[in-house]
C-alpha cells in the first residue's frame, strides 16, 4: 500500500508541477514603508477553491512583488509558506486576499510583505473596507486578472506604509492535485513523515528531526532546544503531543497542492491540528 500510494503520489507531483509554474505577471508601481521604497515588478494571482474547507472560504490572492516567486508558495489553504520567505528578506511586496465570489463589495485582507525588525515581530496585516476595498480598477476574468490599486496606512500605524500599483497576471486556478481520507491517508508519504518527525520530537532525537523538516523549520527547533535546554524541550512537547500509539488513527485526510501537503488530524476532543509540509530532493518534509 505504502509503495502504491508513493508511485501515485509521484506521478502526481510530476503532472503538477507545470500547472503550477507560471511566468510573472507585470507590476508597474511601489511600496513604500519604514525601511524605504521598493520597485513593485511582479503580479501573481490564484484561486484558491477551498474544496477541502480548511480555510474561511475561497480566495482570489494578489501577489504585488519586488521579485519572481515559485507560484507553490501561494497554495493551499494558508499563505504561511509566502510569509516565511518575507520574514527571511527573501521577498518584498503586498499579498492582497478577497472573496471571489463578492469582488464588488468584499472586504480586502492584505499583508505586507517585507522583513521585520526582529525574528519575534509578526507581519503587518491590515483590512480594507469599503465598495473599492484599495482598487481603483479590477478585472477578473476566466484566465486574467488586472488592475489598479493604491492604499496608504492610517496616520499613527505602525510600521507607516503605502503602495499603488497597475498589475496584470494569468489566473491560475488552486485546487488540489490529490485527497486522501482515513487509511489511504494514514498510509501516504506526507502522513508517515509526519509520524516520524513527531517520533523523534518526543524521543529528542534532534538529528532525525533534521532529517524530516526543511532547515527553516528545524533551525526554529533547534533554537528553542537551545534556549530553554533539553529537558524543558522535551516538557513542552511531550504536553503539546499525543501518545505515538494513537497519533495514526487522528489522521484524516491529507491535502496535497502541486509540491506541497497539509495533513489534517483531528483529536478525541475534536480539535483540529495541521501539518503543512514541502516535496523537496524527493522526500517530504514538514515546513
Amino acid at each position: 500500500m505504502h509503495r502504491f500510494l508513493a508511485a501515485i503520489l509521484t506521478a502526481l507531483l510530476a503532472s503538477a508541477g507545470p500547472a503550477m509554474a507560471a511566468d510573472a505577471g507585470k507590476a508597474d508601481g511601489s511600496l513604500s514603508s519604514e525601511q524605504g521604497a521598493i520597485e513593485l515588478k511582479t503580479a501573481y494571482a490564484t484561486q484558491y477553491f477551498n474544496d477541502e474547507g480548511l480555510a474561511d472560504g475561497p480566495e482570489l490572492r494578489i501577489l504585488l512583488a519586488d521579485r519572481k516567486v515559485d507560484l507553490d508558495l501561494l497554495a493551499g489553504p494558508t499563505a504561511d509558506a509566502i510569509e516565511r520567505i518575507a520574514r527571511k528578506g527573501e521577498l518584498r511586496g503586498i499579498l492582497l486576499r478577497l472573496d471571489p465570489t463578492q469582488l464588488a463589495k468584499a472586504p480586502v485582507r492584505g499583508t505586507l510583505l517585507m522583513q521585520p525588525p526582529s525574528p519575534s515581530d509578526s507581519l503587518m496585516h491590515f483590512t480594507i473596507t469599503g465598495d473599492s476595498g484599495g482598487f481603483d480598477a479590477l478585472q477578473v476574468s476566466k484566465d486574467r486578472v488586472q488592475g489598479k490599486v493604491q492604499f496608504q496606512s492610517a496616520p499613527g500605524t505602525s510600521p507607516a506604509f503605502g503602495y499603488r500599483s497597475a498589475f496584470s497576471a494569468r489566473l491560475v486556478q488552486d485546487r488540489p492535485t490529490a485527497r486522501l481520507i482515513g487509511a489511504r491517508a494514514q498510509e501516504s508519504p506526507p502522513a508517515k513523515t509526519v509520524l516520524a518527525f513527531e517520533r523523534a520530537l518526543l524521543d529528542g532525537d534532534l538529528a532525525t528531526v533534521s532529517a524530516h523538516t526543511t532547515p527553516a523549520r528545524f533551525a526554529g527547533l533547534d533554537a528553542d532546544f537551545v534556549r530553554v535546554g533539553a529537558a524543558v524541550f522535551l516538557e513542552q512537547v511531550r504536553a503539546q503531543l499525543p501518545d505515538p500509539a494513537i497519533r495514526p488513527r487522528q489522521i484524516r485526510e491529507v491535502v496535497i497542492h502541486g509540491s506541497r501537503a497539509w495533513v489534517v488530524m483531528i483529536k478525541e476532543d475534536g480539535s483540529r491540528t495541521i501539518a503543512a509540509l514541502v516535496h523537496t530532493d524527493g522526500v517530504w518534509k514538514v515546513d
